[in-house]
C-alpha cells in the first residue's frame, strides 16, 4: 500500500508487545521500507518486549523507539512521535 502512495511523507508506527518469531524478516522489511523513503517508529507496550529489536527497527527507519507500560499511555507516545517527525 505504501509503495503505491504518492505522498511525499510516509511514516509507519509499529505498536506492539515487542515479540516476534521472525526478527530477521522484520529487519528486512524495515530496510525495504526505508529504501522506499518510509520512516519507521516503534512503540513497545509492556515489560516483556524485545527492546533491542525494536530500537534497531527504529534506527533503520529513522524514527523513534518509545516504550510505554500501558495502552493507556499510547496517546502520549503518538504525540511524542508526531512531534519528532515535524
Amino acid at each position: 500500500m505504501l509503495t503505491r502512495s504518492r505522498s511525499n511523507s510516509k511514516h509507519v508506527i509499529c505498536v506492539t508487545d515487542g515479540r516476534t518469531v521472525n526478527s530477521s524478516m522484520c529487519i528486512k522489511e524495515a530496510v525495504k521500507l526505508r529504501r522506499s523513503g518510509t520512516t519507521i517508529s516503534t512503540i513497545a507496550i509492556g515489560e516483556n518486549s524485545d527492546d533491542e529489536l525494536l530500537m534497531r527497527l527504529s534506527k533503520i527507519g529513522g524514527g523513534l523507539f518509545i516504550k510505554i507500560s500501558s495502552i493507556h499511555d499510547l496517546g502520549k507516545a503518538l504525540i511524542m512521535d508526531k512531534l519528532h517527525s515535524i
